[in-house]
């Protein structure tokens, strides 16, 4: 890069870049709105139909993407393929229509499981709820003074503890579920929270179950705490933007002077956490194998149709071999007797 290249690149501030890019964040928030009230209805079809097709959700969690897979153990893969009837995605905190008043944060969302009657829990429907919130506020002092730093704060999607009601002796997530929702509601004070950790320490990361997903938590942030981060936010953003239209640079340099100053960002996440990766296996279902259960159907039934025609190759090739065996006798014996003739493909 030039150096006059480099002073242009110079004269932006990072603030600046930050600020466009939560710009498009607000239209995209938009497009979301718009694009959930669109396709309700649709997937309201959609579920009638597929309402029709037997094991069609195991089937789908066959060829489900490896941020799922990979947590499904064999005793999750059991349930979940005799016994899972559907599952379904909902933009919660959307009203009706585009206009609606109660629309709230498109990103927030939960994901329901129906189950036919099984051995294992008493449950018919599990149902994990999603909030996209706002980290609070950090706050540095310098001094007597005090700067808000909340434009680089953290957004994302946070939790809470679902309980399922197993039956006797049948706890696929060894206990971890039951003291994630007992340290939870009781604190993280209680002699639950100490077996809890005890209980983490005894179990191998690898061998969690994929029922322990219904306990991750995520960030402890309420929705009073998101609502005023966001909002300080906002209220930061229209004052540098509107400094910025009457021309008013001299920021750029106390910008820079507070990229500085800027604290660390602390590990914000739950202590008591079961299930790290609980944001990933949630948007994996949200905005991949939901979407796109059809084409995972599909892609199941062209495995499922190679392996049959796998198959039928493997016999074909056995009775060639047969027929060969076949045609060597006939050929020490009587001329007469003709080979036998090839097996049908079936």
């Amino acid at each position: 890069m030039s150096t006059d290249a480099a002073v242009q690149v110079s004269s932006v501030t990072y603030q600046q870049l930050a600020d466009i890019e939560s710009d498009f964040d607000d239209v995209n928030t938009q497009l979301l709105i718009q694009q959930a009230v669109s396709e309700r209805s649709l997937y309201e079809r959609r579920a009638g139909l597929l309402r029709k097709i037997t094991g069609f959700w195991p089937l789908v969690l066959e060829q489900a993407p490896p941020e799922i897979d990979q947590y499904i153990q064999p005793g999750d893969a059991a349930v979940l393929g005799n016994f899972l009837e559907d599952i379904e995605v909902t933009r919660f905190e959307i009203g009706d229509s585009v206009t609606s008043k109660d629309n709230g944060e498109p990103r927030s969302f939960a994901i329901r499981f129906t189950f036919a009657e099984n051995d294992v829990f008493e449950d018919r429907v599990l149902e994990k709820r999603f909030w996209y919130r706002h980290a609070p506020v950090k706050v540095a002092e310098e001094g007597d003074k005090k700067k808000d730093e909340a434009a680089d704060s953290w957004s994302g999607i946070v939790s809470e503890p679902v309980a399922i009601k197993w039956k006797k002796d049948k706890d696929l997530t060894g206990g971890l579920l039951d003291l994630a929702v007992k340290v939870y509601q009781e604190g993280e004070k209680s002699a639950s929270a100490e077996a809890l950790i005890e209980q983490l320490e005894k179990t191998a990361m690898g061998g969690i179950s994929f029922f322990a997903w219904f306990g991750y938590v995520g960030r402890r942030i309420s929705a009073e705490e998101s609502k005023a981060a966001e909002t300080l936010k906002r209220e930061q953003r229209a004052e540098r933007a509107a400094k910025q239209a009457k021309g008013e640079t001299e920021e750029d340099a106390e910008d820079e002077d507070e990229d500085e100053d800027m604290i660390e960002e602390e590990d914000d996440d739950y202590e008591y956490e079961i299930f790290g990766d609980g944001d990933i296996v949630a948007l994996a279902f949200a905005e991949d194998l939901w979407p796109n259960a059809i084409k995972y159907f599909r892609q199941a039934q062209e495995e499922e149709t190679l392996s049959d025609l796998e198959f039928e190759e493997m016999d074909e090739d056995d009775d060639e071999d047969e027929e060969d065996e076949d045609d060597e006798e006939g050929d020490k014996g009587d001329a007469a007797n003709a080979p036998p003739s090839k097996k049908q493909r079936k």
